[in-house]
């Protein structure tokens, strides 16, 4: 299979997060991060179940602080582990999260139309790529 395309998952929790960006080096293999861009003390407004991207890696959040520490910056704890090393600054996507990914298989070369005219592509299976 050839190329790649970018995945937005269906979110059912919706944040509107911006400009926050990771706060010291995070490294693969990790499943935790320091993220900075809150004022000290303000609500992380984060929730289990929501997704973010590092990079171009969609993660989970399966726990966040409540609460900025002094610095303004939130432990995010997420799944799956960190797969490349991000340097500080490099960018933390809340609002519209996203992975890259390439097609690994599908059923069908091409697309099928149900009686309502909604396109079926049938069964496909995606590699993340890193």
């Amino acid at each position: 299979m050839v190329g790649s395309f970018r995945f937005y998952p269906n979110c059912t929790i919706v944040s509107g997060l911006t400009g926050r960006t990771v706060a010291t080096k995070a490294y693969a293999t990790n499943n935790a991060v320091s993220v900075t861009g809150w004022a000290a003390g303000a609500l992380s407004t984060l929730r289990v179940g929501q997704w973010l991207t590092i990079g171009s890696q969609l993660l989970r959040i399966t726990e966040a602080s409540a609460v900025a520490d002094a610095n303004g910056r939130v432990t995010v704890r997420f799944e799956p582990a960190l797969r490349a090393d991000f340097t500080a600054g490099t960018a933390v996507e809340f609002a519209r999260p996203f992975g890259v990914f390439r097609l690994a298989n599908t059923d069908s070369p091409a697309y099928t139309l149900d009686p309502d005219r909604i396109a079926d592509f049938g069964t496909i299976e995606a590699l993340e790529v890193v």
